[in-house]
């Protein structure tokens, strides 16, 4: 951010060339400007923290991050990216690359902007469309970028690495002496943990909480881990409270004889549900081990409980998510089969095995909608694989269809438009 505003990498490269040109290098002050940040999780939190000292006004965009939470650090956040890009004098993201950041800024998004805007980013190439941010550059619409990471590492014939105000670095954000004793300690801690039986935070995966289950206990435990990915990606707003109930006998004769070494002392079907509700979010970078801290770092409460039997079913796990702006209950169970299904949306009965990707929508039950939906989806030439559908006397329908490709926004435009459709969203799981 300073090196974009001062223009200092080009003023460093003149000055050892034997040059004095002051007046090419007129920079722009942080002090009084606005910062915009895409993504205010423990990063983006301290960016938040330190560019407050230059006297900045400090704006935020991060639809899973609770208000409280950027109220503590005098920070305002937004309910739409829109309305933040209107406002930024500065913006920075840092948020992993997933299916809803990839491209977040477009020319379209740069074209909401202030003129002379800067743009940093040291999250994930690929969140800011580079051929966008290029013309922006050139044009004198962006002032500045920093960019120390690209969609294609190293990056080759880089049309940004022309510009003399693109600022570029070998994604080196986190390559500091510090930071490698630092990682170096956190690893030597971890392996000691690991060896003595301790648990250890930053585990990729917890085959010996998993292991410990019987064979069927398992099925339920990947499961559990598709309903919590299921519910974030259905769910609007932010998340305030988790609930994890266990239904059946079953569950509380395997998991009282068996002793599970996990954060926070969680039954393992609610380390799962956490780790697929927090998944569709962070990506990689949420474990089994972790996404328990992380729930709490967000403010997310996360409660368990049991009981015997729910809506005739003997054995059954039920995830329910409430945000401030809705509650949401998904139930799933295993057949004889051996496998998993989602068997509860809220209200509706339903039979999805929840693997691969899907067309998930909601209709008011009238003639010729669901007609209309195949057609568009054969049009674009994704095949439908399965259709399980749900009615209520409200009159309102729920549908997954299990598709053999992803669904693209292109495709959902044209299914929101079909009259008599409430929602429709990709769900991939």
């Amino acid at each position: 951010m300073l090196a974009a505003a001062r223009k200092i990498p080009l003023a460093n490269n003149s000055l050892k060339a034997g040059k004095w040109d002051r007046k090419r290098f007129l920079g722009i002050e942080l002090y009084n400007k606005t910062l915009g940040i895409v993504g205010l999780g423990r990063i983006g939190s301290n960016v938040a923290i330190r560019a407050k000292s230059f006297g900045m006004k400090v704006i935020a965009y991060d639809p899973y991050i609770k208000k409280s939470k950027a109220d503590s650090l005098g920070v305002t956040l937004y309910e739409n990216l829109e309305d933040l890009l209107k406002e930024v004098d500065v913006i920075t993201f840092h948020t992993p690359l997933t299916n809803t950041t990839k491209n977040m800024i477009t020319a379209k998004e740069i074209s909401l902007m202030k003129d002379n805007v800067i743009f940093v980013n040291c999250a994930r190439g690929g969140i800011v469309n580079e051929n966008d941010l290029y013309e922006a550059l050139r044009s004198g619409k962006v002032f500045a970028a920093g960019v120390d990471v690209f969609e294609k590492e190293p990056p080759e014939s880089n049309k940004l690495l022309e510009l003399e105000n693109a600022f570029a670095t070998p994604h080196i954000g986190a390559n500091t002496m510090e930071g490698q004793e630092a990682v170096s300690v956190i690893v030597s801690e971890q392996v000691l943990n690991a060896l003595h039986g301790r648990p250890y935070l930053n585990a990729v995966n917890i085959p010996f909480m998993k292991s410990q289950l019987p064979e069927h206990m398992q099925r339920y435990f990947n499961l559990t881990e598709k309903m919590g990915k299921l519910a974030a990606q259905i769910t609007k707003g932010r998340a305030e409270k988790i609930t994890i109930t266990m239904v059946g006998k079953n569950f509380e004769e395997d998991l009282c004889e068996r002793k599970f070494d996990v954060p926070f002392s969680y039954q393992p079907f609610t380390i799962a549900g956490l780790k697929g509700f927090l998944e569709v979010s962070l990506k990689e970078s949420v474990t089994h081990i972790n996404a328990p801290y992380i729930a709490k770092d967000r403010n997310i409460i996360v409660e368990e409980s049991k009981t015997d039997q729910f809506d005739k079913f003997n054995d059954l796990v039920i995830f329910v998510i409430k945000t401030d702006r809705e509650e949401t209950s998904i139930a799933g169970t295993v057949f004889p089969d051996k496998l998993g299904r989602i068997v509860l949306l809220d209200r509706f009965h339903l039979d999805v095995v929840p693997e691969g990707s899907f067309l998930h929508f909601r209709i008011f039950d009238r003639p010729g909608i669901i007609g209309k939906v195949a057609t568009i989806l054969g049009d674009h030439h994704i095949n439908i694989a399965g259709f399980g559908l749900s009615r209520q006397k409200t009159g309102e329908e729920v549908a997954f269809v299990s598709v053999d490709d992803p669904v693209g926004q292109g495709v959902l435009d044209e299914i929101l438009r079909i009259d008599g459709m409430i929602e429709a969203k990709a769900i991939d799981l």
